[in-house]
């Protein structure tokens, strides 16, 4: 195999890997600044909250503080399985803190597959929830990224 054509499939294997990133990358920026937007605001609008989400697997995203939060919530004998992406960071005790931890879930009336779980000051603030005073170890412990 001659080397133009070993360069030519090495670029078209390099432009193929570039579409796919920019596809994922153009999703990730959808689902973050348009969609999750629109169902957060449904869930103000006709919203329910729910004691006991719990965290069920939380997934390092990258090295610095994206996680994906795994957890469940039950209605009418249903559990309902959702994640939520966040930018946390923690001063002492690590992400494994929230792990099975039970927190506040906001869900849309009518349709609890369309939830939020309430982890930062912030999302209580948003969703005009008072702050528990059970959960003033987030308060102490956790630092958010403003981006989300």
């Amino acid at each position: 195999m001659s080397i133009f054509i070993k360069k030519q499939i090495l670029l078209r294997v390099a432009i193929g890997g570039a579409v796919i990133t920019s596809f994922f990358f153009i999703y990730d920026m959808i689902n973050v600044y348009i969609l999750r937007p629109q169902r957060k605001q449904k869930i103000k609008s006709s919203i329910v909250i729910i004691n006991g989400g719990i965290g069920t697997k939380i997934k390092r995203i990258n090295k610095v503080s994206v996680l994906d939060i795994y957890y469940q919530f039950e209605i009418n004998n249903k559990i309902y399985l959702q994640k939520n992406v966040f930018n946390l960071n923690f001063k002492s005790h690590g992400v494994n803190y929230l792990f099975e931890r039970k927190l506040p879930v906001a869900y849309e009336i009518g349709n609890p597959e369309n939830s939020f779980i309430l982890i930062r000051p912030k999302d209580f603030e948003y969703f005009k929830v008072p702050f528990p005073d059970s959960l003033k170890w987030i308060k102490i412990d956790v630092l958010d990224d403003e981006s989300n």
